[in-house]
């Protein structure tokens, strides 16, 4: 019998509710967050920009390497994940290949 034909559907019904109910709390309050930190950083620039107008001058080139950065680094990141797991996942078949083949031998 699966959990969904023993468990009657008011329960399920209660324990979605409360999941919704709490992502409902944390994700207003992260969108809150979120819109207080975009305002802050755009007003703090709108400033600097209206009192140093060269600013500007410098935020271009800056802005452009940050992008450039910041897409290498995602990438880089993604190709590490990708290979430390098939490090460990060969590093485990290549030690439970030695017992298979040398059950007796004795490990060092």
């Amino acid at each position: 019998m699966s959990f969904f034909e023993k468990t009657p559907a008011n329960v399920i019904i209660n324990h979605i509710g409360k999941d919704l109910q709490s992502i409902e709390q944390i994700l207003s309050s992260e969108i809150s967050d979120l819109f207080t930190f975009v305002f802050a950083t755009l007003g703090t620039l709108v400033i600097i920009t209206l009192v140093t107008p060269y600013f500007i001058i410098a935020m271009v080139p800056v802005s452009v390497v940050f992008t450039f950065v910041s897409i290498f680094y995602v990438n880089a990141a993604r190709e590490l994940k990708v290979f430390f797991f098939f490090f460990l996942t060969f590093s485990h078949f290549s030690n439970k290949k030695k017992k298979i083949f040398f059950p007796f031998k004795k490990e060092t």
